[in-house]
């Protein structure tokens, strides 16, 4: 079943896609990303978000092609992306651009901050006529002030920069190339939350702004709650629950969802309407090894409502109408 029907035209499609890396010290391989699909469409803002470890930031690396793809495909713009094509991957990566989740790690710290915007430009040879330095200090500056840069962090450092000030060069640089598509990876996680607040004020502006679509990586709900026009949940290299934010924020049906808002405080209320007197749901023992993988639904071993069906038979995708999907057995 393709869960991904209720958008008429997605900018990017990918469909089953799985990661896998070799298991150290043993044979066989770690399926990091396992059958993941998901769907972007034209200037909407989607939220991957689940816990440390559960293989969003490999899905967003695997779009993009920082990490080999064993299986699946991506489509964008209607078109079917080869991973393997030197050329064809080049114009993907001028449209799909990435905010990291480090903005010290993902600058170069010999580039003052004006070189660094504008390199993308000569990656990908867009020079857009700028054929002397001054005209390339204009760009450069264009593009500061684009995300709240005064024209005094032209010349400057990166060790120089706070954080929140990194980011927001990040952020001028994935732009320099006019993408269609941002990846943003937990941008806004190593921040202080006074910061953070204004980080993801001006992604949101500037999504409008500059009409491109984001795919936004997170662990904090509440972020993404905010964020994003629609929500998909991750466990273990899957896609476990996926909803317009509104709906699934008001009307969670995994369980694993469940748990995950009831330790959000501000979140609490949509428990309360579905599942009576909202309280924090603790799951206990330990996430299963990708390296052993359980019968069954993988977060049966930490489910308060796991029956033995569970444990040996694996859910499929439930629609539960107008694009919110869950995988799980009581799921209606």
């Amino acid at each position: 079943m393709n869960i991904h029907q209720h958008m008429d035209q997605p900018l990017l499609n990918v469909q089953d896609l799985v990661v896998e890396f070799p298991a150290r010290g043993r044979t066989g391989t770690l399926k990091a990303v396992d059958g993941v699909s998901l769907s972007v469409g034209p200037n909407e803002i989607v939220g991957l978000v689940g816990e440390s470890g559960c293989g969003k930031t490999t899905t967003g690396n695997a779009i993009v092609g920082l990490v080999p793809v064993a299986f699946g495909s991506i489509d964008f713009a209607g078109k079917r992306i080869d991973l393997r094509t030197a050329a064809e991957m080049r114009q993907f990566r001028r449209d799909v651009q990435v905010v990291f989740q480090d903005p010290m790690g993902s600058l170069n710290p010999r580039l003052p901050v004006g070189d660094a915007i504008l390199e993308p430009l000569f990656v990908h040879r867009i020079h857009l006529g700028l054929t002397s330095r001054e005209l390339r200090r204009i760009r450069a500056m264009e593009l500061m002030g684009l995300v709240g840069l005064a024209p005094d962090f032209f010349q400057r450092y990166p060790h120089e920069l706070s954080g929140g000030q990194r980011q927001r060069v990040g952020i001028a640089r994935a732009l320099a190339v006019r993408p269609r598509l941002l990846i943003a990876d937990e941008p806004v996680s190593a921040l202080d939350v006074s910061i953070q607040v204004q980080i993801l004020n001006l992604l949101k502006d500037l999504s409008l702004e500059l009409s491109f679509a984001c795919l936004f990586i997170a662990h904090d709900l509440a972020v993404v709650r905010y964020m994003c026009d629609r929500t998909l949940v991750m466990y273990l290299g899957e896609i476990v629950e996926e909803a317009r934010s509104d709906v699934l924020f008001r009307n969670p049906s995994h369980p694993y969802t469940r748990a995950l808002l009831s330790a959000v405080p501000d979140v609490d209320k949509g428990l309360a309407s579905r599942h009576g007197k909202s309280e924090r749901i603790i799951l206990r023992g330990e996430v299963p090894s990708r390296l052993d993988p359980v019968p069954g639904c993988p977060f049966a071993p930490r489910c308060p409502q796991a029956v033995e069906r569970c444990r040996t038979e694996k859910p499929e995708a439930v629609s539960l109408g107008d694009g919110h999907m869950a995988r799980c057995h009581f799921s209606a």
